[in-house]
């Protein structure tokens, strides 16, 4: 009997498990998007036994990370993380730290208005900090590396869409974007994710890198 050799599975068995990670991704946004088609008292149920299927029946642990107000919030309202899919933070290209924050501005604006980068992953990571933290109401991911994984599987560039509203410096290291985005999701069936505006804080730490970015939203999870 031939023997496949074991090193030739590993690529293989990694793509899958890439896949499985996107499709678990992109499902539970699905799901928690419907959340707003429920009445409150249901809705509360239904993120527990979310949280349930895309977790406990995976033998999966869940991390909540206190960083933002979303990871303060009561359990069944917290964004999900998403950090333990991934490996470790990676380093990225040389960062440019010290640049004045207006010319950070600068590069997120053009970041989000040309590279649709939340929706892409599309962005300069010379300005992040490859421990970045990133939260929006339904996940949160530390991590540079991590976040830009995770956008592969979730959006299809031809079939979404980003407008950048505005942008501005609001203190020596603060930065706030508001943004008009919706589209179709990277799953079998095409979920398409209706028109949402968001609300973007980016923090810069020491060295003028981004630290964290918070994005908000004006839809019900």
């Amino acid at each position: 009997r031939t023997e496949i050799p074991r090193v030739a599975m590993f690529p293989r068995r990694k793509a899958t498990l890439s896949c499985l990670r996107g499709l678990l991704l992109a499902t539970t946004l699905v799901l928690r998007q419907s959340l707003a088609w429920l009445e409150p008292g249901q809705v509360g149920r239904c993120q527990r036994r979310a949280g349930l299927l895309s977790f406990a029946s995976l033998g999966l642990p869940r991390q909540v990370s206190a960083v933002s107000a979303a990871d303060k919030a009561p359990l069944a309202q917290r964004p999900f993380e998403w950090s333990f899919l991934w490996e470790n933070p990676v380093a990225e290209e040389p960062k440019r730290t010290a640049l004045p924050i207006q010319s950070v501005a600068a590069i997120l604006k053009s970041d989000l208005d040309q590279g649709k980068y939340i929706l892409t992953g599309n962005l300069t990571s010379s300005i992040f900090a490859d421990d970045c933290r990133f939260v929006d109401p339904n996940n949160a991911v530390t991590g540079l590396a991590q976040y830009k994984k995770a956008l592969e599987f979730l959006f299809d560039p031809e079939a979404s869409f980003l407008k950048l509203q505005s942008i501005q410096v609001e203190s020596s290291s603060t930065i706030r974007a508001r943004y008009t985005a919706g589209g179709t999701l990277k799953l079998p069936w095409r979920p398409k994710i209706s028109a949402w505006s968001g609300n973007i804080v980016y923090t810069l730490n020491s060295d003028a890198l981004i630290q964290s970015q918070m994005d908000e939203w004006n839809i019900t999870r």
